[in-house]
């Protein structure tokens, strides 16, 4: 078989599991492909876990099963004591004892890089549509419901807006821009150390912005 290459993966894992029946989005694919990294086997044992967990058995219905980055998030967290959701829940909480906790569980369980990078990204690009649209002067109860954020959030994520600046969001975009270039390779320094400053920053830790860090 000859290898796939990195940039083709992603149709390929969505074609493979087209045949188990299930539909990935292209975020489920890309995110897929870069955890199993090109091995074929870890990907086939990866679609079969989605099988598992989302094709019933007895099922007469051949209408694939939709599959979006989230639900991989959750396969990838299924036999976890841990998952990045709640890492994100303790950092939306303000709740950085919590947040280290579960970073470390996360850690020593072997959870990749880019795994997490997505959860934060996921969250970071959420608040810094809110905190913008409430900056223009939107009402807040009005942006809760744009960005669909259910009863049980509200709260949590009314207060991390109000301690959060439109510039420390984007300046936890341009880190995590900076760790996603080392996940990947392309940059110096440890990714993990990277995200774990990023996640207590949502928490409302006061770390040096990355301008100043990088010499701006």
């Amino acid at each position: 078989m000859w290898p796939i290459d990195a940039a083709r993966l992603p149709e390929w894992l969505r074609e493979r599991a087209g045949k188990c029946d299930l539909a990935l989005s292209r975020d489920a694919a890309a995110l897929l492909a870069e955890r199993v990294e090109g091995n074929l086997l870890a990907a086939e044992q990866e679609i079969k876990k989605l099988v598992l967990l989302h094709c019933p058995l007895d099922s007469s219905d051949n209408t694939p099963i939709p599959i979006d980055a989230e639900k991989i998030m959750e396969a990838v967290g299924a036999s976890s004591r841990f998952n990045v959701f709640d890492a994100m829940e303790a950092a939306i909480d303000g709740n950085p004892a919590r947040t280290l906790r579960v970073l470390h569980g996360l850690h020593e369980e072997g959870l990749e890089p880019v795994l997490l990078a997505w959860a934060l990204g996921r969250e970071l690009r959420s608040l810094s549509r809110m905190k913008s649209m409430l900056e223009n002067g939107a009402r807040l109860e009005q942006v809760l419901a744009d960005e669909r954020i259910w009863d049980k959030r509200k709260r949590p994520v009314s207060d991390t807006l109000s301690r959060l600046s439109g510039f420390e969001l984007r300046d936890a975009l341009t880190r995590l821009a900076e760790a996603d270039r080392r996940i990947k390779g392309a940059g110096r320094g440890n990714a993990w150390n990277a995200l774990v400053q990023i996640a207590l920053s949502i928490t409302g830790i006061k770390i040096l912005s990355a301008s100043t860090y990088n010499g701006g």
